[in-house]
This record gives structure tokens, sequence and C-alpha cells, in this order.
């Protein structure tokens, strides 16, 4: 679990514009029904101040954040070709949340895949910054109001996703670089 979320949306709020203090790196599985899935979640219960929260519509799994402005689409590149040619899958197990900021909570699918970690692992070699020690890989369904998320927890949920094969690189620029494995 990502040890204090509130860190975490603390850097994203800072964006101005189309830059951001830091890349990231985020890969998309192939959700066919994504509205489907989201449809759990009770309008009423829905946090969305602004356009970036709400339900989540920029369906993807974030490999790292905090990649500094020197990082290059060609270092990405490098690490992504490690990892070309293995089978890509990600096991949904179930629904939780992050609850540590205030003002919401967010609903999420717990994500499994030893690939991932390795794929985190090796872009942690590359500068960035990073409070959080433990990569947690999740699918951000919807933000909601404080204490609504509980509602929504099941370990029952499983899907798995494969042969994804796309990954972008979100530059502090605002430029996105897609990859494909």
């Amino acid at each position: 679990m990502i040890k204090d979320f509130k860190q975490f949306y603390e850097l994203f709020k800072y964006k101005s514009g189309d830059m951001y203090p830091y890349g990231c790196v985020m890969i998309y599985p192939n959700v066919d029904n994504w509205e489907e899935m989201t449809s759990i979640i009770d309008k009423d219960d829905i946090y969305d101040p602004e356009p970036r929260y709400g339900v989540e519509t920029d369906t993807h799994v974030t490999l790292l954040y905090g990649l500094h402005p020197e990082v290059t689409p060609e270092d990405i590149e490098g690490i992504i070709n490690k990892f070309k040619g293995k089978d890509l899958s990600i096991n949904i197990n179930g629904v939780g949340k992050f609850d540590d900021d205030e003002k919401f909570n967010v609903v999420k699918l717990d994500v499994d895949s030893p690939i991932l970690h390795d794929m985190n692992s090796e872009l942690r070699k590359l500068p960035h910054t990073s409070d959080f020690p433990d990569y947690n890989p999740h699918m951000t369904l919807a933000y909601v109001k404080p204490g609504k998320a509980d509602k929504y927890l099941s370990g029952d949920y499983r899907k798995e996703f494969k042969n994804i094969n796309k990954i972008v690189y979100s530059m502090p620029n605002g430029q996105k670089i897609d990859f494909n494995l």
C-alpha cells in the first residue's frame, strides 16, 4: 500500500499547463469494459471538484512516477527492450482503497503482476524522486468522498488482462511517447 497517498497527490497538484514536476511511465491494458467496471461507483459517492478527479477515464497502471526531466525516451526504451518478448499479463485480485487523504478516498483494482515489479525496479535505476519505497501496482477506478470507499471493497473480483503491449512515457513537458513491447 502507498505509504502516504496525500504526499503522492501533492506531486500531481502542481501541474501547470502541460508541465509536471516529474515524468511518469504507465502501462495500458486493453480494457474493453471499463465503463461497466466503473459503473459500480454510486454517482452520489464521487468526489469531483476538478476534472482530474471523479471516475477514472485513463485506464492504466503506473510503473513509476517521479522521473527527472533529464530522463530521455531512449532511456525508457532501453529498459522496455529488456522486457520485449516476455509474457506480460496483469491479474486483478480484488477491489481495494487508498484512504490517506482527508478530501477523498481512492477506489482501486489491486494488481498482481511480477513483471510489473521487475519493470519498476529497472525504472528506479534512472534519476527519479519518490517518497514510496514499495511499489503497489493498481488501477484507479474512482475518487470518492471520504468514508465512501469501504462499500466497494471486495477480495472476490478477479480478472486477467493478457497480451499487453502499450507503454507510455509521459514526460515532464507533457509530451507522451508510446512504446510497444
